[in-house]
């Protein structure tokens, strides 16, 4: 698709008529699936408070375990520890 034959002049519409162009096969497999990528952002959220709550971890087992522990609901282990 040629798009300097775009006579509207506009830029902005110019640039969602590539971003769409380019990632039309994609807006379609979303209608057909019905599949986001919302739930992974959501674990992502989570990883990136606990981390930032945090300042940093010794190892890598520890980050997961705060990880688990801040997802499952039951505690938070930075601002309320888990009863013993």
């Amino acid at each position: 698709m040629k798009y300097d034959r775009v006579i509207t002049g506009i830029g902005a519409l110019r640039d969602i008529l590539k971003l769409v162009d380019n990632h039309f096969n994609e807006i379609l497999n979303w209608f057909d699936s019905g599949m986001s990528n919302g739930v992974m952002e959501g674990i992502n959220s989570v990883i990136q408070a606990v981390k930032g709550r945090a300042r940093g971890f010794r190892d890598w087992r520890n980050l997961r375990t705060m990880c688990y522990l801040r997802s499952s609901g039951l505690c938070d282990p930075i601002t309320r520890p888990c009863p013993n």
